[in-house]
């Protein structure tokens, strides 16, 4: 007896059907969630004082010319943020509105594929009080170092805060900034932020990008070359 199917289970498969690739073009699983964290570096922060476009938006730009990008948030980078208003901001659910939806920081991180940060000197300068990057220069190393270690456990404790919500790849940017023969000092500390990073990053089971430039005659702070070389690191990665 040869099997029959009814019209009305015929229309139910195709349906089924239907549905299935309309999910599947809705949401392309190789579109992807790219979300940033972090201070005036990744904002973009170059030698004339701009904040144009940081790695985060080349990041952004890689994803979107490969049709990989299905959503971009860079509401959480702040040219004054610290490690500590950013963990305030987690813990107490802060919010944005986007298009007329309020959408919570930690929903942010739930749904993100990727999350970049790059976070501490403001923590830092605040302790030390100081104001830029440059008046590291002349800062006594012991009481460098003293910061250093406090800023470190708060941002052991962010880690841990963020890895809570967020289920996608981590990736720790570091400060990328130049040698320079008027600030030697500067440079070397913030080699040695980057490397104590670097150590909580392995604790934590996150992805560090490891890049930092050498020498350059002009200033200590990253040009756009420098922001775009160092995205395309990053996006190999992903």
């Amino acid at each position: 007896m040869k099997a029959m199917f009814k019209p009305k289970g015929l229309l139910t498969i195709f349906i089924s059907i239907i549905l299935i690739f309309s999910i599947y073009y809705l949401f392309n699983p190789k579109d992807k969630i790219y979300v940033a964290l972090g201070d005036f570096y990744p904002k973009g922060h170059t030698e004339d004082n701009l904040y144009e476009y940081g790695y985060k938006d080349y990041v952004k730009d890689y994803l979107k010319q490969d049709n990989k990008l299905r959503y971009y948030e860079d509401a959480y980078v702040k040219e004054e943020y610290t490690i500590k208003r950013l963990y305030n901001d987690i813990k107490n659910n802060d919010f944005i509105i986007h298009n007329s939806n309020v959408i919570s920081i930690k929903k942010e991180l739930r749904e993100a594929d990727y999350i970049t940060i790059t976070i501490g000197l403001n923590d830092i300068f605040n302790d030390l009080k100081i104001i830029n990057i440059e008046e590291l220069e002349t800062v006594d190393d012991n009481d460098f170092n003293n910061s250093v270690s406090k800023s470190i456990k708060d941002y052991d404790v962010l880690l841990t805060e963020i890895k809570k919500y967020a289920k996608g790849k981590i990736i720790i940017v570091p400060y990328n900034i130049y040698n320079n023969e008027y600030y030697p000092n500067t440079y070397n500390k913030v080699l040695i932020w980057n490397n104590k990073v670097k150590k909580l990053s392995k604790k934590h089971k996150v992805d560090y990008i490891e890049i930092f430039n050498t020498y350059s005659d002009n200033n200590i702070y990253p040009t756009y070359k420098t922001y775009k070389r160092q995205a395309y690191k990053i996006y190999k990665t992903l």
